[in-house]
């Protein structure tokens, strides 16, 4: 992708309309999707799970001509964040003002509305993810991947950033969850554990 960028951009914009292009089918993909969100209600089961639909665009990991997850079951839901990456990346290169209205813009936005979907407030102030798997495929059905989090921090803040040069209203939704959203972090040691469980 760097390369297609840097010395294709004409076709690094080809490969970002294969995703423009299955949007539709990436919004089905979350009529089918729930996550479970830790209930923090006072009282409630320190285990206690609860469902809740998804939003917005979710990408699958391997997506082929239809757009429809063609490895299942896969959590690996990052490639959503590294999607948006990728389109950030391109605007950023380009300052095509254009394209962000027509395509850029509605990608980001749809992601940036999947990863709010998907979060919890905890009684810490932070928000939380689950039944996460981040780019480490032995590990999956994490809680707070470092990766994961971090990625999905940077697709809210795209959408906020270059709303309004979209002609959007930036959502105030997207920078409060992103500005919270937990990367675990060990200041003993000074480094980013993979996952909030992770005993290495």
């Amino acid at each position: 992708w760097p390369t297609w960028l840097v010395f294709w951009p004409d076709q690094a914009r080809a490969a970002l309309q294969y995703r423009v292009d299955l949007m539709a089918q990436a919004a089905e993909n979350t009529q089918h999707l729930s996550v479970w969100l830790k209930d923090f209600t006072p009282g409630s089961p320190i285990d206690k799970y609860e469902p809740k639909q998804l939003e917005g665009l979710r990408f699958p990991w391997e997506s082929a001509l239809a757009g429809v997850e063609q490895c299942s079951p896969s959590d690996e839901n990052h490639i959503v964040g590294d999607i948006a990456t990728a389109f950030r990346q391109y605007f950023r290169a380009t300052h095509d003002v254009d394209w962000l209205r027509s395509s850029g813009f509605p990608v980001l936005d749809g992601i940036a509305r999947y990863y709010a979907s998907r979060v919890s407030l905890g009684p810490d102030g932070l928000y939380h993810t689950y039944g996460h798997q981040g780019p480490d495929e032995y590990h999956d059905n994490v809680t707070d991947s470092a990766y994961g989090n971090a990625v999905g921090a940077a697709s809210l803040m795209s959408a906020y950033d270059l709303a309004a040069t979209a002609g959007q209203t930036p959502n105030e939704t997207y920078k409060a969850i992103a500005t919270k959203l937990h990367v675990p972090y060990d200041a003993k040691l000074d480094y980013h554990p993979e996952y909030a469980e992770a005993q290495w």
